[in-house]
């Protein structure tokens, strides 16, 4: 009979003390890593990282709290990805001789409103 990952996590989890055992059981050391293909770096191989996820919850193969630590990763991929394209817009809104005036501190976040505020120009 084959373990699902949850049964072989618990067991590790078991092992190591995670219950209240006072004598951890450390894991043989002539176990194999399992072998994890990288995600494809493109918008596709993240969803695809995401599906399975999605799967592998559903299964139980994985933790909820795993899947949502992915999903903030992603959050966070996604919004550097929008903040890559805004910096493309603007460059071809602008010419490359036009000087920018940055302000030494950038507000960040959204007021109580949900607006970013805007810098004010001198």
């Amino acid at each position: 009979m084959t373990e699902t990952k949850t049964q072989e996590r618990l067991k590790d989890m078991s092992r190591n003390g995670a219950f209240g055992n006072t004598a951890p059981i450390r894991k043989p050391a002539d176990s194999e890593p399992k072998y994890k293909p990288r995600v494809d770096r493109s918008s596709a191989g993240l969803r695809e990282a995401l599906f399975d996820a999605i799967e592998k919850v559903r299964d139980g193969d994985m933790m909820a709290e795993d899947a949502k630590a992915i999903s903030g990763l992603a959050s966070q991929i996604c919004n550097t990805v929008q903040l890559e394209i805004q910096v493309a817009r603007l460059r071809t809104e602008y010419p490359s001789d036009t000087p920018l005036n940055v302000p030494a501190q950038l507000p960040l976040g959204t007021d109580s409103k949900g607006a970013t505020p805007l810098v004010e120009k001198k």
